[in-house]
């Protein structure tokens, strides 16, 4: 929960600063579009479905292609790198591939899951397929998310990190738009300053 929005949490960044950082979707945060750094004690309050106090959002931006927001983390708070279900990241997919590719994501969206679309039952634990990865900044797949998946971390097959989920079509083909990380990280360096190293997670065959 990031004020009255409840999104998901994606990747796990440890900063030059000292900090860890963990992501999200910038509209998560943001109400309308643009791009705010929040200094240490001013950005809004990042709660775990306990809503339990995790940290603070420290930047987020919503302007197209963009859509990112980054959670400064509390000293003690634990947290993994590890993704549900699937394990990972391994590493950072930044490919431009004209293949076709299986993307899979963990969501929290409306009822943990246990939601119906379509009177059809979804799980946390979800898979799509994008035409290509030929877009450096933006990718749309064929998939089904709900309210609630937005900031989910998107990877491949191979574990590596593709990018952010943002947007979903219920009724449309493609039906989820995905952001890619890489362009989205590097413009959170440049705004705080700092660098960030994304960590490492186990595949759940490991």
């Amino acid at each position: 929960m990031v004020g009255d929005s409840g999104c998901t949490l994606n990747f796990l960044f440890t900063g030059s600063d000292g900090n860890r950082y963990i992501g999200t979707a910038g509209h998560c945060s943001l109400a309308i579009d643009g791009e705010i750094v929040y200094k240490p004690g001013k950005g809004k309050i990042a709660k775990n479905v306990a809503d339990e106090r995790i940290g603070e959002v420290a930047y987020a931006v919503l302007k197209d292609p963009k859509d990112f927001a980054l959670i400064r983390l509390d000293p003690g708070v634990k947290a993994s790198a590890a993704m549900c279900y699937f394990g990972g990241p391994t590493g950072i997919n930044d490919e431009l591939s004209p293949d076709p590719a299986i993307l899979h994501w963990y969501g929290n969206g409306i009822g943990f899951g246990n939601a119906s679309v379509v009177d059809q039952p979804t799980l946390p634990a979800r898979t799509a397929i994008a035409r290509d990865l030929m877009n450096p900044d933006v990718e749309a797949a064929t998939g089904t998310a709900i309210f609630g998946d937005s900031g989910s971390a998107v990877i491949g097959d191979d574990g590596r990190a593709i990018g952010v989920l943002v947007a979903i079509g219920l009724h449309e083909d493609p039906g989820i738009i995905i952001t890619r990380l890489v362009p989205q990280v590097k413009r959170a360096e440049e705004m705080l300053g700092i660098k960030l190293k994304l960590q490492k997670g186990a595949l759940e065959s490991d």
